[in-house]
């Protein structure tokens, strides 16, 4: 459909496309009263999440593109319809649950997302969560306490292109005893809206 439609009593004579192409469908000398103009509206394009499975509430639901970000150190599984992370030895590290995922330099990136801080004690920075888009930091949660539950919407726009989405704590897990649940994902969207947020 053309982006501008020039009507003459009901009966489209020219139109004209974005690209600046013009048609004219028929020629001769017009009454300008008879003449009307009409605009298509531009279509907005609808985003579609970006994680699969992001309420992890399918039936058979598995981990889909989600791993752990320090896998000899911690796990992930659905239980209950949520993602959680499990600290499984006593060492050091920096623990996370990673999703693959594509992203493009210079876009804005939409985030939608509940989670909670499972683990208890002394546990070094694990107060600060944070969202990643590979080495950066989309967004962070700071002062979380055991059994917190946090529901926000981010939006980030990347310096480069990056191939992961991380939630992961902030820090070095030092004192947390084996088997100890670490992290709970609730739910996860994640849009590309770089073509619906003005630059």
């Amino acid at each position: 459909m053309a982006d501008v439609t020039i009507n003459y009593k009901g009966s489209e004579i020219a139109d004209m496309s974005a690209s600046g192409t013009k048609t004219l469908l028929t020629s001769g000398t017009f009454c300008e009263d008879d003449i009307t103009i009409s605009y298509a509206k531009p279509s907005i394009p609808t985003p579609s999440n970006m994680i699969a499975n992001g309420d992890f509430s399918q039936a058979g639901a598995t981990t889909d593109g989600w791993s752990s970000v320090n896998p000899s150190r911690s796990t992930i599984a659905v239980t209950d319809g949520k993602l959680v992370l499990t600290h499984t030895t006593t060492s050091n590290g920096n623990y996370g649950m990673s999703y693959a995922v594509n992203t493009q330099a210079g876009h804005i990136y939409y985030f939608r997302f509940k989670v909670a801080r499972t683990i208890g004690g002394s546990d070094g920075d694990s107060a600060v969560i944070q969202i990643m888009l590979g080495t950066e930091v989309a967004y962070v949660v700071r002062g979380l306490s055991q059994n917190d539950i946090v529901e926000s919407v981010a939006a980030y726009k990347t310096s480069s292109a990056e191939s992961t989405l991380i939630f992961q704590f902030g820090g070095s897990i030092g004192t947390a005893a084996a088997n100890d649940s670490m992290m709970e994902l609730y739910y996860v969207e994640m849009y590309d809206v770089t073509d619906i947020v003005p630059n």
